[in-house]
This record gives structure tokens, C-alpha cells and sequence, in this order.
């Protein structure tokens, strides 16, 4: 109860109860399972302190890059040598450190809790996962409360404050879905997780390079950086598909037929809005509807993913993204309706009836039905 008192009374700006409550899960989320982690074994919590240390180089020197926009005499080659010489120092001192994880874990690894052989996660990607998860919701918040810094990095003009706030319920998406493994162990789901970083990712990045072409050469580095993203993603689906997947629990019928409307409706939209036609409930830019379209794509791909391996292990990421797009999306979205002009307020209507059966359909099957609820599931 302290988190929502603190957020929705003390905090500045306060929150509406939808974002403490998101507050309160992506929280609990992110310190539960390495609270656990480090109270169970604190030893390997001081190495892995130490194994950090790996990822300072490329921290630091990443920007360099910034120092000839700031009258320094250094110049560009010089700047980009030193970002670039950083993150391959970092890569190999964190592959380093996967090499001996690999050695100690043996092969495939040993499970702590019984000494069978299993196929676990190796600490260096949970830390991974933990860390993308962090930056995606800091992501979302900062897009949210459109954080000065944070829209400054964003590149594209005519950017409205509705698409930010989109564009945070995806970040929040990505997040809970990521998390979702690490919170329930199920390594497979992440290949649904890669698969979506994918199909959002390389279409996004082959935008973006396509706008650099005609003209705007700053855009090719944000093309370099999602085309990365996705080889990641790719990765990520790659490294799950070599897990197994927790089929004990099957995904609940209604669950099933509800991912079925998803996907057919995500699909609807993400193809309007690559063909640039007017789809949400208030207006973009031409760029900015291919990335909103590119964003509806990967959803109804991780959708699809889920619906040919069917079980509550990959569902359950699933829904807990949507559960957290909808958080994010319900409160901006309703008090838009006594002011949407006449022209959006369809489009709106359809949005809020699509954000409020998924908000429940996620709650009941996460929450509160028995065989599928993450706590006291019977």
C-alpha cells in the first residue's frame, strides 16, 4: 500500500491509481526475483558486482561521440573510435564472463535447487533481461511524463503528445513481457519476446534508413541502432526456441479465441497504418504512422507465436503486456472522450471497448482464476 499512498499523494507530478497500480506491479516485477536472487546467494551476487564492471567502458565511452558537437578539439573519427573501442572492450569482458558462467554451469547448467542437469537461463542473460526490462520502463515513464531529455532523443518531428504516450505503452509492453520469464521461469516464452523485438525492429530500421536516404542523414544512426535491436531479437528468439517450453498448463480457450480477435484486428491496423491511412483516434504524421504501424505488426506476430505454441507459459507474457499497455493507454484515452472531435470519436470507442476487455481478460488470468494466477496458484 505504500507505493500507491507515496505516488498518488507525495509524488511529483502525482499519479492516477491506473499508474500506481502499473507502478506497483512493474516494481514488485523487477525487485522481487533479484531480491530472491541476492538473498539466496549473496556470494554470487558480490561476482557478479565485479563482472559489471565489464559494461563501464562502453558506458562511458559511448559518449565520446558527443564531444565534437561541444567545441572540443576532437574529432569525429577520433570520438566514434573511442564509443565504438568501448563497447568492444565491454563485449568481450562480458563474454569473458559468459565463458566462465558456461564452465561453471557445465553443460547446460545445474539447477541449484535439486542438482539435476537442466537447461536454465545463465545468470549473464537474466542480468541482461533485467536491465533491458529497466530501460524500457524507465522508457515508458520518461515518454510518458514526455521527460525533456528523453523527448529530445526521440527523432521524429510532429511527434503529439498522445503518440508519446503510445509509444510509452509499448515500452510498458515490452517490459512485462520480458519479465515475464524471469518472474515465472519459463524460458521458453522468450522466444515469442525475440520474435516481436523482430518484426518491430528491422521493418522500423529499414524505415528509418529509408528516411536517412532522402535526406535526413541523422536518421541512419537510429537505423543502426534498431537494425541492432533486432539481430538481438533475433538472437532472443533463437536462444528460447533451444528451451523448453512449460506445457503443463494449456492456454484457456477464452484466452485463445481472444488472441484470435487480436491478432486479426492488430493486423487490420498495423496494415492502414503502414499504408499511412487514418486508423487511431488522432492524427499522425506519415512517419510516425509507419512506426505505429510497425509497433501493431510485432504485437500480432507475438500474438500469432503464442497461438501456434499454445500454453499458459507463453500466454501469460502475453497478457502481461497487453496488461500493461492497457494501464498505460486507459487513463489518457478516457479523458479524451468528452473532447475527441467528431471525426476520431468511433475510432476512439473501438480503442477504449479493445484496452478494457483485454485490461480484464488479463487481470482475471493472472490474477484471479486458480490455474493460471501467479500467486497461490492451486
Amino acid at each position: 500500500m505504500g507505493i500507491p499512498a507515496i505516488t498518488m499523494t507525495v509524488n511529483s507530478p502525482t499519479l492516477p491509481l491506473s499508474l500506481a497500480a502499473a507502478c506497483v506491479v512493474a516494481g514488485l516485477a523487477v525487485a522481487l526475483p533479484a531480491g530472491r536472487w541476492a538473498a539466496a546467494w549473496p556470494g554470487d551476487l558480490a561476482w557478479l558486482a565485479a563482472d559489471g564492471l565489464g559494461l563501464v567502458p562502453a558506458l562511458l565511452l559511448l559518449r565520446a561521440v558527443e564531444l565534437p558537437g561541444r567545441g572540443l578539439s576532437v574529432s569525429p573519427a577520433v570520438a566514434w573510435g573511442a564509443a565504438l573501442g568501448g563497447l568492444v572492450v565491454g563485449a568481450l569482458r562480458q563474454r569473458g564472463y559468459e565463458r566462465r558462467a558456461g564452465r561453471q554451469a557445465g553443460d547446460g547448467g545445474v539447477s541449484r535447487r535439486g542438482g539435476a542437469k537442466e537447461r536454465s537461463m545463465t545468470r549473464p542473460v537474466r542480468v541482461l533481461l533485467i536491465l533491458i526490462a529497466a530501460a524500457q520502463l524507465f522508457f515508458a515513464a520518461a515518454f510518458f511524463f514526455q521527460w525533456p531529455p528523453a523527448i529530445g532523443l526521440w527523432p521524429l518531428e510532429g511527434t503529439t503528445p498522445l503518440t508519446f504516450i503510445l509509444l510509452a505503452s509499448f515500452f510498458a509492453a515490452a517490459a512485462a513481457s520480458t519479465l515475464w520469464p524471469l518472474v515465472t521461469g519459463h524460458d521458453g516464452a522468450l522466444a515469442g519476446v525475440g520474435l516481436d523485438y523482430v518484426v518491430i525492429l528491422a521493418p522500423m530500421a529499414a524505415a528509418f534508413f529509408l528516411l536517412a536516404a532522402r535526406g535526413d542523414s541523422g536518421l541512419a544512426l537510429y537505423g543502426v541502432l534498431l537494425a541492432l535491436g533486432a539481430l538481438f531479437g533475433a538472437w532472443l528468439f533463437w536462444w528460447g526456441r533451444r528451451r523448453p517450453l512449460d506445457t503443463s498448463v494449456p492456454m484457456p480457450e477464452p484466452v485463445r479465441w481472444s488472441f484470435v480477435v487480436f491478432v486479426l484486428a492488430l493486423l487490420f491496423v498495423s496494415v492502414r497504418l503502414c499504408l499511412r491511412i487514418p486508423t487511431l483516434p488522432w492524427p499522425l504524421t506519415p512517419e510516425l504512422s509507419v512506426v505505429a504501424g510497425c509497433l501493431f505488426l510485432g504485437a500480432a506476430a507475438y500474438f500469432i507465436y503464442g497461438l501456434l505454441r499454445p500454453s499458459w507459459a507463453n500466454a501469460g507474457g502475453q497478457l502481461a503486456g497487453f496488461l500493461a499497455y492497457d494501464l498505460v493507454l486507459i487513463g489518457p484515452l478516457l479523458s479524451r472522450l468528452p473532447t475527441i472531435a467528431p471525426e476520431f470519436r468511433a475510432a476512439l470507442i473501438v480503442y477504449l471497448v479493445v484496452v478494457v476487455y483485454s485490461g480484464l481478460l488479463a487481470v482475471y488470468y493472472l490474477f484471479i482464476n486458480r490455474e493460471t494466477r501467479l500467486f497461490g496458484r492451486e
